[in-house]
């Protein structure tokens, strides 16, 4: 039988679509992720890990993973219907892994927040969540490794399909960066040019507030 909780830590990978200093949910009617307070039942932190083949495949994390899905798989073997393994390739060949963490739960009828992942630089000691303020944050393109946990539940049905799906859920536990891309918000992001500035030659009491 496969342990239900085990925590591992993964190679460097490509950082994509992160949410993990505020955590989000899914809007239908905007077809993309949005911003969620702390105390959404519905929301997550998480993001998207993305691993080059040779990397992925040499790796003891990916040995460890497929190791407990074989195992996980033969337990509950004829009890589904449909496979949610812990990654996949995407269409470049390349690996991809997506762990997330909800961000509250219910307790004694009142909604409690889960921890934050854990964020830091490439020494290990720096604790991030101070760095990533007014607007500072994590952007695609960063490089990374995770430290996740592993879930590996019995089969759920899908209230849609009705079929029943076996999952090898990760959860977010911590994010390393080896090299930050910073996502700031407001401004173009665009640098200056040769020109004459808009507000050249105002007065203070001309510059409007």
């Amino acid at each position: 039988m496969a342990e239900k909780k085990q925590s591992f830590v993964t190679p460097v990978g490509e950082v994509k679509h992160p949410w993990v200093v505020e955590p989000c949910k899914w809007d239908n009617d905007k077809g993309r992720s949005v911003r969620a307070e702390r105390d959404d039942l519905n929301a997550f932190y998480n993001v998207n890990i993305v691993f080059d083949a040779d990397t992925f495949d040499d790796s003891d994390f990916k040995k460890t993973l497929d190791n407990l899905w074989g195992e996980h798989k033969k337990q509950y073997a004829g009890k589904f219907d449909k496979e949610r393994p812990p990654y996949k390739k995407d269409d470049e060949g390349m690996y991809v892994i997506k762990p997330r963490r909800k961000s509250a739960f219910m307790k004694d009828k009142q909604v409690q927040q889960f921890q934050a992942p854990h964020l830091s630089d490439c020494l290990g000691t720096t604790d991030l969540r101070d760095y990533f303020t007014n607007g500072r944050l994590p952007a695609t393109g960063s490089t990374a490794r995770v430290k996740v946990s592993s879930y590996l539940p019995a089969p759920t049905k899908n209230p849609q399909t009705k079929e029943k799906v076996l999952k090898f859920e990760l959860d977010l536990l911590a994010l390393q960066f080896s090299d930050l891309v910073e996502f700031k918000s407001g401004g173009s992001g665009l640098g200056a040019i040769d020109g004459v500035p808009v507000m050249a030659g105002m007065d203070d009491d001309d510059i409007p507030i």
